[in-house]
Formats: C-alpha cells, structure tokens, sequence
C-alpha cells in the first residue's frame, strides 16, 4: 500500500471530493483523503493524503496558507462569486480615486472570520454553498458592490503550486507506469520535527506501545519544532510520531504505523 502525499493542482469546477475520488481509483486504495477543503470554483493546491499519511490531518490542517483573487467592482451578486445572480443594477467606480491602501488595511490581520455560505466547509452535514449566504464584501465598503471573480489557492505550508500537478498531469503519469512520481513518500513528511533513529530494542518499544528510552536513541537529526519527533528504524522506515515526556529522558508514542497495513 502507498502511504505519502500528493500535491493537486484543482482545477475550477470540480469538486474536493471529485479530486479525492480521482485519485483512490488511479492509486487503488480506499485510503485517500484532503487536508483542507477548496471551494469547487476556486482553484490551486489541495494536499491529498494516501494510506498512513490520512492520519497527518491535525498537523496539516493548521499550516498556512496563501491565497490570491482577483475582485470586480460595480455590483454583487447572490454567491458573491461569479456563479451568482447580479444583484442591483451595475455601477461605475474609477478605482484610481480610491485609497485602496487604506481600504485593505481594514482587512489585513487577525480578524473573526465567518465562512462564505458558498463555501465548500460544511454545516449540519452539507457544504455551505449549498445554503443561501447573507455577508458584506469588500464592494460595500465602496458603495458599488463587488464579487470574487477568481480565488487560486498558491500555497499550503511548504507546499507550492509550482510544484503541485493536475489531475490530468497524475493520470498521465500512471498510465506511463509512473504514478509514485506525484507521492511524496510519508518517511519525507512533517520535516519541521526531528528525525530519530533507534536501535532493534527501541524498535521493538516503538511498535509494542511501550515508553521509549533516550539508551536505545541511535542518532538525532534536528528539525525547526520539537513538539513532536519521527521515530525511524535504522532501515529507514517511520515507526512513530512521539512525545518527549515532561521531566524525563523518555519518549511516548503520539502514532503509531503497523508493520503490515491490511486497509487498501
């Protein structure tokens, strides 16, 4: 079974899910799964997880992400999208007489945030853009109206469009007998912890749920955060993720990965 992450590239008009659904029947496995849904008419990375790596979603739900848009000015409509009714009739506006530094700067920071009712987060069980949504936008503040022409997701964490690949992109690669290509194997993920290496004792620790010892700790290579550590065996292969126990030289297994992962 594949355990890694693929980094899409959606394309407008399709679906999170459509994406997810794409990509168990070209890598044959019911284990596949997003980390963080994308609106269907947005576009950009979307991170789909396969096999082990479904169980990252805590860590990679919260990374950063960087978004673009492009916004019209002159009336809103009923998604504040471009799929929506316009509503009122359309206003000219010369953007050029408009401090627009000063009109962003009340967007800009931290701020309380209600999802867009056409977003693709869901409610009692269904996406938002399923129900009618009542907001202000940006265009209110300018008195004329505005809708999101077009949103592109350009980042999530480290990841980046230039290096995400289309569906199509990974369908060719799979029918050239190349689909591995796209999978960024799970032993290369969560690189901002330290990697640990241990001994056939710590191994055996690791894979029975017992507290690993710093005496059965071969080497460490540092990482940005140590919140948590990669545990590996000397072959190379991702044990667990773990806890340093407060006031101990111990380590407590957070995940553990089986030796044989009978789900496909």
């Amino acid at each position: 079974m594949i355990h890694g992450l693929i980094v899409v590239n959606k394309e407008k008009g399709v679906t999170s899910h459509t994406v997810v659904e794409r990509i168990r029947r070209l890598y044959g496995t019911k284990k596949a799964g997003h980390f963080g849904t994308l609106d269907p008419q947005a576009t950009g990375v979307i991170l789909i997880a396969l096999g082990q790596a479904t169980r990252f979603f805590d860590f990679y739900v919260k990374l950063e992400k960087l978004y673009t848009g492009l916004i019209r000015f002159g009336f809103a409509t009923s998604t504040y999208d471009s799929e929506g009714e316009p509503q009122g009739a359309k206003q000219g506006i010369d953007l050029f007489r408009i401090d627009l530094e000063a009109l962003l700067a009340q967007f800009r920071g931290a701020q309380m945030q209600l999802p867009p009712m056409f977003s693709a987060k869901k409610f009692k069980g269904r996406p938002l853009y399923k129900y009618a949504r009542r907001h202000q936008d940006l265009g209110q503040k300018t008195g004329v109206g505005a809708f999101l022409l077009e949103l592109k997701r350009e980042r999530i964490g480290a990841f980046t469009l230039q290096q995400a690949l289309t569906l199509g992109e990974i369908e060719a690669l799979a029918a050239a007998g190349n689909a591995l290509r796209a999978v960024t194997p799970i032993e290369m993920l969560l690189g901002e912890f330290p990697k640990m290496i241990v001994n056939p004792a710590g191994r055996r620790c690791i894979c029975n749920g017992m507290v690993l010892k710093a005496s059965d700790v071969l080497k460490i290579f540092p990482g940005v955060s140590n919140d948590y550590f990669r545990i590996f065996d000397d072959a190379g292969k991702l044990l667990a993720i773990a806890e340093k126990e407060p006031q101990a030289m111990s380590f407590k297994s957070a995940m553990v990965f089986p030796e044989n992962d009978p789900g496909s």
